[in-house]
């Protein structure tokens, strides 16, 4: 199962405030093994119809990167 998406919009909320106060930020994204998988088995989501980041990582890689042009 994916996280809930209302949780995660107040993580990125969260770094994006870090991010604000910070010089740098590194962001990492990704799919972990319940995600990547082919469908092996029931609790894998298995194939996907496109390589797009799960969830709202885009969100989160977008909202971050919006707070450097804020800074320039």
């Amino acid at each position: 199962m994916l996280a809930d998406p209302g949780a995660n919009r107040r993580r990125i909320a969260e770094a994006v405030a870090l991010a604000r106060d910070s010089d740098v930020a590194v962001v990492v994204v990704g799919d972990n093994e319940q995600t990547a998988r082919e469908a092996y088995a029931e609790n894998h989501l298995g194939d996907r119809p496109e390589l797009r980041l799960v969830g709202e990582q885009e969100e989160l890689v977008r909202a971050v990167l919006d707070t450097a042009s804020r800074r320039c």
